[in-house]
């Protein structure tokens, strides 16, 4: 299966406005592997805590985190981003 190019604005925006799915559902929604969710899940808390390292996200999802900071739920933590 070849690998999926960068997350569009679209695809990460089904995420993070789905705060509330399971990882599958939220997989689907995205049209992401579990395992994608959970990578860019995780890079999310981790870039929201001010933390150095943000390598597990794309500028493009940076960009999107800072635009609606105050609208979207950490799907970690439960923090309000």
């Amino acid at each position: 299966m070849a690998r999926p190019g960068p997350w569009t604005q679209s695809e990460f925006a089904a995420l993070a406005k789905g705060h509330a799915l399971s990882a599958e559902d939220a997989a689907a929604a995205s049209g992401r592997s579990k395992g994608a969710v959970d990578v860019v899940r995780e890079g999310v808390c981790v870039y929201h805590r001010g933390s150095r390292d943000t390598t597990l996200l794309s500028q493009l999802q940076k960009d999107y985190l800072d635009a609606n900071r105050g609208a979207l739920i950490c799907w970690r933590c439960g923090a309000g981003l």
